[in-house]
């Protein structure tokens, strides 16, 4: 079993969680999800990718602004397709 940490990082005035393993090393696998999803539906796959990547893998989940655990704008105009690049 992979020990899953959530990280948090100011962005935009707004907190943007990403999941990933506890143990920090060198390649990155980068798990980006779309809409309306969230993180969460990397939970199976991070730790094959772990298993099969080798020894130097990180994998990075994040959640977009809005989405699973991150921060939410109260103000629906905040929600622009410019603003997720």
């Amino acid at each position: 079993m992979v020990l899953l940490k959530l990280l948090a990082i100011l962005f935009m005035q707004c907190t943007l969680t990403l999941l990933q393993p506890a143990a920090s090393r060198i390649r990155v696998y980068l798990c980006l999800h779309g809409e309306p999803t969230w993180c969460y539906l990397y939970r199976k796959m991070i730790p094959i990718l772990l298993k099969h990547g080798g020894r130097y893998v990180r994998v990075v989940c994040p959640d977009f602004i809005g989405f699973g655990r991150s921060d939410k704008f109260k103000d629906s105009s905040k929600y622009t397709f410019d603003m997720h690049r």
